[in-house]
């Protein structure tokens, strides 16, 4: 598809001379650093983290880890 897009001089020149140090034409090399530019932008919104709902409660009970799998396991099923 063809399109006219304008860009500052000195910002296509720098394109064009990256273009040529890679053997790739200016439009491939405009095309893949698009395609890098947005495949980041996915990546950092795939890596935003979210808040933790919290819920009301004095904390862990005495004793327990969270890095013990069978302990929380017992806790849950009320073995504890």
């Amino acid at each position: 598809m063809r399109t006219t897009l304008a860009f500052d001089e000195e910002l296509l020149e720098q394109a064009r001379k990256r273009a040529l140090a890679e053997h790739v034409s200016l439009t491939k090399y405009v095309e893949a650093a698009l395609r890098e530019k947005l495949s980041e932008e996915v990546r950092e919104q795939k890596t935003q983290f979210r808040p933790l709902r919290t819920f009301q409660g004095s904390g862990l009970r005495t004793g327990v880890s969270l890095t013990d799998s069978v302990a929380l396991s017992d806790l849950m099923d009320g073995d504890l």
